[in-house]
């Protein structure tokens, strides 16, 4: 009898383990710490993609100022075109005397009438 007695306690300790480790409570925390874990990774990746677009975005901008028509203004270089077309004036072959001109500036713009030609 003792002997069964000792035999169904150790039984019931086994299932007990069993029991313990399909626990919801250990289950729940288990899986608590998992989304921790994944919210912390999900949180930096996020940063550091917004690092790396916020570092192309200044990039391009970068880019775009230094060949934009502004900044070659701003060198001191002047856009000549012809104001009923928009055209722009690149080359004396364009122009003949008598034609009125619009120069742009960084700083305003003005009207100009080709008085002569000079051909390299």
């Amino acid at each position: 009898m003792h002997h069964k007695l000792h035999h169904q306690q150790n039984r019931l300790a086994v299932k007990a383990a069993e029991l313990w480790q399909h626990n919801p409570v250990i289950t729940i925390h288990s899986y608590q710490q998992r989304q921790r874990y994944l919210s912390n990774r999900l949180v930096l990746a996020i940063d550091q993609q917004l690092k790396q677009l916020m570092q192309r975005l200044t990039a391009s901008s970068q880019t775009l100022h230094a060949v934009s028509p502004l900044a070659t203004l701003n060198r001191g270089y002047a856009l000549t075109i012809e104001p009923c077309s928009g055209q722009i004036i690149r080359s004396t072959a364009q122009l003949k005397v008598g034609d009125v001109l619009e120069t742009r500036l960084a700083q305003g713009s003005f009207t100009n009438e080709v008085k002569s030609i000079n051909v390299p």
